[in-house]
């Protein structure tokens, strides 16, 4: 899996703040992603050079959360269905941007 920095980030195709869910402790992280070629990267601030982490989206299927109660809510679940991500968008408008990702 690559890992990138801010420098190598440049010209990303979207960025902004979503929250997301822990994969180990569930509580909700507010994170700011950066989507770059097939990969989604999320950082603990804007200013954050290495990512806290990245999900590579190539062959993902995205689709709204409906169990989760929280609103404005999304799932990335990985092509070999080895990990589902939990995240909730500012808006609906920007839930429905991350609709394309895959």
């Amino acid at each position: 899996m690559v890992v990138g920095t801010v420098d190598k980030l440049e010209n990303s195709t979207m960025e902004g703040w979503i929250t997301k869910q822990g994969a180990v402790v569930t509580n909700w992280k507010r994170r700011w992603f950066v989507l770059k070629s097939d990969f989604l990267y999320y950082f603990k601030t804007q200013q954050d050079s290495d990512p806290t982490g990245v999900v590579p989206v190539r062959g993902c299927t995205v689709t709204e959360d409906t169990q989760c109660k929280r609103s404005n809510s999304f799932m990335v679940a990985l092509p070999d269905n080895s990990r589902t991500y939990h995240f909730q968008a500012p808006n609906n408008a920007v839930r429905l941007q991350y609709d394309i990702v895959h």
